[in-house]
């Protein structure tokens, strides 16, 4: 039960690709996606229908790619159909947390 998606990354306008020797993008790539073994949830205001907890897949943009607008084409190729979340994930500096807990030593 698995699926094999299609995935084309595309430029809106016609420009070179950067000359870059450390990164490269694969702008058509074959997924397969395999449903994790998660318990099933039924859709809220559907007719009973059922999803699984999904699978991540990420698209990376390299540093090859001109700066621009991209459009990306989802094809399903084999499987069963299903949903996407899309988001937006930039790498780099993130915060830290730091939790501390404050013990009485002293109570006894």
């Amino acid at each position: 039960l698995r699926s094999l998606i299609d995935v084309r990354i595309e430029p809106l306008r016609d420009r070179p690709f950067i000359d870059v020797q450390d990164s490269w993008t694969f702008t058509r790539r074959l997924y397969d996606i395999r449903p994790p073994h998660a318990q099933p949830s039924i859709v809220l205001f559907s007719h009973n229908h059922i999803l699984n907890s999904g699978e991540n897949f990420f698209i990376a943009f390299k540093h090859d790619l001109p700066i621009g607008r991209y459009r990306i084409h989802f094809r399903l190729e084999q499987g069963e159909s299903g949903f996407l979340s899309l988001s937006h994930i930039t790498p780099g500096v993130f915060e830290q947390l730091r939790f501390y807990r404050e013990t009485n030593d002293q109570a006894h």
